[in-house]
């Protein structure tokens, strides 16, 4: 668990980097069941299917390291080298 928690604060202090750019919100929203149910699986899990719906209701730009996002319709901010490349890759 002590592990857990220095690597949460270090993930915390990473991101007041960016305090003065990204903000974050609350969401009342509710998934339907049905949309959850409904989606073709190819390689979100179901948590990952939720951060990507709330993304998308709100025109949010997904901040992740998570390559399962990559060819999705969201617009995806990631440091991820290989994620980048990619992108670089298909724009030419």
């Amino acid at each position: 668990m002590k592990e857990c928690k220095q690597a949460f604060d270090i993930y915390k202090g990473d991101l007041l980097v960016y305090a003065d750019v990204v903000s974050f919100k609350e969401y009342d929203a509710n998934i339907e069941l049905a949309e959850v149910l409904d989606y073709d699986v190819q390689k979100l899990d179901i948590n990952d299917l939720i951060i990507l719906k709330l993304a998308q209701r709100n025109n949010a730009i997904l901040v992740s390291n998570d390559a399962d996002y990559e060819g999705l319709d969201i617009t995806h901010a990631t440091l991820n080298k290989t994620l980048i490349r990619n992108a670089r890759n298909k724009a030419y």
